[in-house]
């Protein structure tokens, strides 16, 4: 349906000029569609992976649907409606990155701690980035210090994805679904770069048809729900050392702070904090679940030995 629907978009639009009715309900219905289509798949599939890829784009379609209305609509001033745009863009990179990780690699050991994982690693990671190249990206792009973080936050989150995505693909094996979230994601980077690239030249126009990119990167990622992971049976691992260069790096970015309290913006200092307390809780949480095994262990162990003295004694 979501096919159809995008194939009807495309040629409307290329017989119409820019309206509201196509480029604000038609078009963001495509990726509501694509969620649909994600939520219905008779796959027996982790309800957190779906859970996960659907509400990020439900967060960019939102995203979407206010930059919309911002196009087509007088809003009062007093709403800054463009803030809230790119702050449901913004939160599709971690909510997309936890659930293509679940929808990769299905066997976990912690539920608690596969979250708080994919929490610090993309956001420590994503938060390195941004901060380290926002300064000489400062000197090259024009706007605000805000404009200028999303400038470098969008492209860093898209790699930071695609990566992930392309990591696991290759570790998992290409199989059809892998292959479609890897290609779905691709697009969608892909489409995230030029639309970046032609913005900052001023060359972009609102209800273009290179906007269907990313539109066709969500419905290749809801139809690799529509297949099997074939995933091997095992558990679900994470690599500390990421998370630890995430924790590294946010330290990092606290010091400079210290020592000079200009050198980053203060919207940098925020994540990087958030990223060593959850790296902290990680901790907390890591422990309680060591120490509730070590108690079940001591219950199985304590069990198998009164089975034994009621079998001796038995035999006595």
């Amino acid at each position: 349906m979501a096919t159809a629907t995008l194939l009807t978009y495309v040629i409307l639009r290329n017989n119409s000029t820019t309206n509201w009715l196509l480029d604000l309900v038609i078009f963001n219905g495509i990726a509501l569609l694509a969620v649909l289509s994600l939520s219905l798949s008779p796959i027996p599939d982790d309800q957190l992976s779906r859970f996960g890829v659907g509400s990020a784009i439900a967060l960019w379609t939102l995203g979407s649907v206010a930059s919309s209305i911002d196009s087509f609509f007088a809003i009062p001033i007093s709403i800054n409606i463009d803030f809230i745009a790119e702050t449901f863009y913004a939160l599709f990179y971690p909510v997309a990155l936890f659930g293509l990780l679940r929808a990769l690699r299905s066997k976990i050991v912690s539920r608690s701690l596969e979250f708080l994982d994919t929490l610090i690693i993309a956001l420590g990671c994503t938060t390195i980035l941004a901060a380290f190249l926002i300064r000489p990206a400062m000197t090259g792009i024009n706007g605000s210090t805000f404009q200028v973080f999303l400038s470098i936050l969008y492209p860093v989150g898209d790699i930071v994805l695609f990566v992930a995505v392309f990591t696991l693909a290759i570790l998992q094996g290409l199989t059809t679904r892998t292959t479609y979230l890897l290609i779905g994601v691709g697009i969608y980077s892909l489409s995230d770069f030029y639309f970046l690239y032609i913005s900052q030249s001023g060359g972009y126009e609102f209800g273009s048809l290179t906007d269907i990119g990313w539109l066709i990167g969500f419905i290749l990622i809801a139809e690799g729900f529509w297949h099997s992971s074939n995933e091997k049976q095992g558990t679900r691992t994470f690599n500390p050392t990421v998370a630890t260069i995430a924790l590294l790096g946010s330290s990092a970015i606290l010091a400079i702070s210290v020592l000079q309290p200009s050198y980053f913006p203060r919207f940098i200092i925020a994540p990087a904090f958030a990223t060593i307390a959850l790296s902290f809780l990680r901790m907390g949480v890591a422990i309680n679940d060591a120490r509730n095994m070590s108690n079940e262990q001591i219950l199985a162990r304590t069990g198998e030995y009164r089975d034994w003295e009621t079998d001796r004694k038995s035999v006595v």
